[in-house]
């Protein structure tokens, strides 16, 4: 019996090598950063997951990408400082934090992956940045400010 738990462990991790899970990721980011800098937003949308799909609209995503080159451009290098895979009875997930340099700030992207048909779909994309939340505070009081002088 304790062979045969070695065994499916075993033929378990050869099925979804983490290497590989990694560097797929990896790419995947990368066309992510590429799209999201040719403002090639439709490409974004499509290669999601259903799951991220049916959390957000397509307009949940664009107020965020726009919300997100608004107040910190264009990207322009990113790394990763992170990665954690976990497979439970909803999937097997990827998740790649990244420290990622923008052109008026700095973020921390968290990119949460599952794995499905052998491929990795996006499921998810946070945006963490003390620079966002300031453009995004400065957006309102200006906003305010406009009201106000009406």
């Amino acid at each position: 019996m304790r062979y045969l738990a070695v065994l499916l462990g075993a033929v378990i991790v050869m099925a979804c090598n983490p290497i590989e899970r990694a560097d797929e990721a990896s790419e995947k980011i990368e066309r992510f950063h590429a799209d999201y800098n040719a403002q090639r937003d439709d490409a974004i949308w499509q290669r999601t997951g259903q799951e991220f799909k049916d959390s957000a609209s397509r307009e949940d995503l664009q107020q965020l990408i726009d919300m997100v080159r608004r107040n910190l451009g264009q990207m322009e290098e990113s790394e990763q400082i992170g990665i954690n895979m976990n497979s439970n009875l909803n999937g097997s997930f990827t998740v790649v934090t990244t420290k990622s340099h923008f052109e008026k700030g700095l973020a921390n992207e968290v990119f949460t992956f599952i794995a499905r048909d052998d491929e990795l779909e996006l499921v998810g994309w946070n945006v963490r940045s003390d620079d966002l939340m300031r453009g995004v505070m400065e957006d309102a009081a200006r906003a305010a400010e406009s009201e106000g002088a009406m």
